[in-house]
């Protein structure tokens, strides 16, 4: 199905509509038991704060101060996660389905992406065991598509940097390729990965330089030395923050405007990537509800970013497969003409494993 970009958001209410109708399934019992095992683990860090406090009768070391405060950090997320997903998800409940219907937002974010609220299914904490409380009923599988490198991939193509173009359309890795050029191997891939998506997103030479542990000397080295390497993409970054602080607008790849507080333009200048891809991810939800509707029990159950999730009939999912990895692809190769699209598919069936 060819879907018109200029009506890219219109077309996509449909399709979030039933996402929402479609509802994702939760394991109400599992859901209760990792709830009760969260709660005695924050009654025990008490009592672990509890003794500490006495400790600090006595002479309190470096690491002591330092467990007191991983013991406080741990104590206020497992509050946080007890206080909303105990309320409300349980609260949002369909009680007939066991299925969580969450709203799904097109308008009403920074950068365009789609939001999802009541519950929001896309705040989901990273814990295996929390996330195995979420899974499709024993007769259906969950595919879970990611697009590979997404903000990158459409970085390359923005900015017409040769370069970086060729890592991905030599289907590269291209962290390990930063890091051979930063570090002169590849074992520092994820301090690359770090410093890429750094640059990506505006992070000052302070932060970054926390964040990897370096001077902040030495963290302003690692920049200039990626746009040295990369410079169409130092040219166009700065050239959006540029155009951003001064006509207080940026724009996305297909020309959607979005209206910038001039006090934070400096933070905002990837919106341009953040608003092609959340058009990318659009257009390709589109286009999977489309081609998924030839089969029954086939649906859209939620998305995060660059990652779709589809609830099917195990039967039909050695079919879905290539069905979805082309359907990504070849959305994505329509808007970044430039780049070779790649996206990774995965099957998840009824197990214990994670899949948001």
């Amino acid at each position: 199905m060819r879907i018109s970009l200029k009506n890219l958001n219109t077309s996509l209410y449909a399709t979030l509509i039933g996402m929402t109708s479609q509802g994702m399934f939760l394991n109400r019992f599992n859901m209760e038991t990792f709830l009760k095992i969260l709660t005695i683990k924050t009654h025990i860090l008490y009592t672990h704060i509890a003794l500490l406090s006495i400790l600090k009768l006595l002479p309190i070391n470096f690491s002591l101060k330092k467990i007191h405060y991983q013991s406080l950090r741990a104590i206020r997320a497992n509050n946080k996660f007890i206080q909303i997903f105990n309320e409300t998800l349980f609260f949002h409940l369909c009680d007939s389905t066991w299925r969580l219907h969450p709203f799904y937002e097109n308008q009403y974010t920074h950068s365009s992406r789609i939001s999802c609220n009541n519950p929001n299914l896309q705040s989901f904490p990273s814990k295996n065991k929390f996330q195995s409380c979420l899974f499709p009923k024993y007769t259906n599988s969950i595919i879970l598509g990611d697009f590979s490198s997404f903000e990158l991939r459409i970085l390359a193509h923005l900015s017409q940097d040769k370069k970086f173009i060729t890592i991905f359309n030599s289907n590269l890795d291209p962290h390990n390729i930063v890091s051979m050029t930063l570090f002169g191997s590849t074992k520092h891939r994820e301090i690359a990965k770090e410093i890429t998506y750094a640059i990506l997103y505006g992070m000052s030479t302070a932060s970054l330089s926390r964040k990897i542990s370096v001077s902040q000397s030495e963290a302003n080295k690692f920049i200039s030395h990626f746009f040295q390497t990369y410079p169409a993409i130092h040219v166009f970054l700065t050239k959006i923050q540029k155009t951003s602080m001064s006509s207080n607008f940026s724009k996305t790849l297909l020309g959607h405007p979005y209206k910038i507080n001039p006090l934070i333009a400096p933070a905002l200048k990837n919106i341009p990537i953040q608003g092609t891809a959340a058009e990318i991810i659009k257009a390709t939800l589109i286009n999977l509800d489309f081609s998924l509707s030839r089969f029954y029990k086939s649906f859209l159950v939620n998305m995060l970013h660059d990652e779709v999730i589809i609830e099917c009939s195990i039967k039909d999912v050695d079919t879905l497969l290539p069905i979805i990895k082309s359907i990504m692809e070849n959305t994505e190769r329509t808007i970044l003409t430039s780049v070779a699209p790649k996206a990774t598919i995965k099957t998840i069936y009824n197990t214990q494993s994670s899949f948001i």
